[in-house]
């Protein structure tokens, strides 16, 4: 039995073993909240981020995002050349989300960056919460469906009924950097969890969402720094990793391991 297997998910460092040549992953999203700014809805305020990272990030545009108050508020959404990174400022938050995800070290260093442009200009202070989001998706017909990639016990639904087209199942649990949620299910052609964030795909498909964040009751806050956040979110990521690693069974790992110089790093 691996290391994998025996191990705690949810409070010991996941197991060291090869990185996934290709892993499922969809997108993976970090975010980063601070008390609300309310200054940043002014564009012109907002500008000053934009000049730091439009050399990356050169496309700008604002939706109206409701806040909470019977009105809406500017987000500013800045996305690179290719339609694959794309930053996400708001009163209250900075987020980085990739569709092109290849590894830790990149995504911490575009995190850094913008968290870096963000404390020269608008200056939070503090933040209240970090959390980094992975979403895999795999096609049902390639790898088989839950209960062929999964633990025994954890397919749900689509374990104890095969013929089941749509299955869908969530946990929230604490662990050692705070809390993680894991929403997981197979879906039927067509259908997504949510089209925002994955396109339909015309198969059937199998969903694996992991959401690692730290925890704090009540409006709890600590110094915005730059390096200790991404120290933060780095933790949050090898959490979401030993929850993936403990998930699925070695099988389905093995085939997707590879020589290190060609694996994506997680």
């Amino acid at each position: 039995m691996s290391d994998d297997i025996t191990m705690d998910p949810l409070t010991t460092p996941p197991p060291a073993g090869r990185n996934l040549a290709s892993p499922p992953i969809e997108r993976v999203i970090v975010q980063v909240t601070f008390p609300e700014i309310l200054a940043i809805a002014n564009p012109a305020v907002a500008s000053a981020f934009q000049e730091k990272v439009r050399a990356r990030y050169p496309f700008l545009r604002i939706d109206a995002m409701p806040d909470g108050r019977g009105s809406t508020q500017n987000l500013y959404r800045m996305g690179d050349t290719h339609g694959r990174w794309r930053l996400s400022l708001g009163t209250g938050f900075l987020a980085l989300e990739t569709t092109a995800y290849s590894s830790r070290t990149e995504i911490l260093e575009r995190l850094a960056e913008a968290l870096m442009a963000v404390n020269e200009t608008i200056r939070p202070g503090s933040v209240t919460r970090v959390g980094i989001r992975y979403i895999n998706r795999g096609d049902v017909a390639q790898t088989g469906g839950l209960k062929d990639i999964l633990r025994d016990g954890m397919a749900g639904a689509s374990g104890m009924f095969p013929t089941a087209h749509l299955s869908l199942s969530e946990a929230h649990m604490p662990c050692a950097e705070g809390g993680i949620t894991i929403r997981y299910g197979q879906l039927p052609a067509g259908a997504s969890p949510d089209a925002n964030l994955l396109a339909p795909m015309p198969t059937p498909t199998w969903v694996f969402d992991i959401d690692t964040y730290t925890a704090a009751e009540g409006p709890v806050a600590y110094d915005f720094s730059p390096k200790a956040i991404s120290d933060v979110a780095s933790g949050l990521a090898s959490r979401a990793l030993a929850a993936f690693r403990w998930s699925f069974k070695r099988e389905f790992l093995a085939l997707r391991e590879a020589p290190e110089v060609s694996a994506v790093r997680h």
